[in-house]
């Protein structure tokens, strides 16, 4: 099972990588409820995005090597 849950948020992670990366180079992003950000705005959330999928990078790692208990 912890390997599912750990597989599950290596593809949730590269999905904010990829989206706060394609982000940042068109400067338009979508947001939660559809809001979209332009600009300046929509490279800062995009920033965002990629440390997330990095945090989610990390504990996926950690659930899949057995980091987080047996």
């Amino acid at each position: 099972m912890r390997w599912l849950i750990g597989v599950f948020a290596l593809l949730l992670a590269l999905l904010f990588i990829l989206k706060g990366i394609g982000g940042i180079q068109s400067k338009r992003i979508t947001g939660k409820w559809g809001k979209e950000f332009r600009g300046t705005t929509a490279q800062v959330v995009g920033i965002f995005y990629v440390c997330a999928g990095a945090l989610a990078v990390l504990i996926a790692l950690g659930l899949l090597l057995g980091v987080f208990g047996s």
